[in-house]
């Protein structure tokens, strides 16, 4: 296991760490019911789940601080 913030000394190796989704997989069925304007959306999303999980990576405190907050705003919801 790496440090917070230690980058691979093979860049190859990082990539290979991707996961796998199901959409990856051979035979996978795909969603033409999806409009243009929901499959860019989608590619947004995506992208800034991207972007989170390297700021995850790269930044464990802000990480830790982030998931704290979410946790405190979901009891705070559960509260009567």
């Amino acid at each position: 296991m790496r440090a917070p913030g230690e980058t691979p000394a093979d860049p190859a190796a990082a990539d290979s760490k991707r996961l796998t989704s199901e959409a990856d997989l051979r035979g996978a069925i795909t969603n033409d019911s999806m409009t243009e304007d929901e499959k860019k959306l989608y590619q947004e999303e995506q992208t800034r789940a991207e972007e989170a999980a390297k700021l995850r990576d790269e930044d464990y405190q802000l990480a830790y601080a982030v998931d704290i907050l979410k946790g405190l705003t979901t009891i705070g919801q559960q509260v009567p």
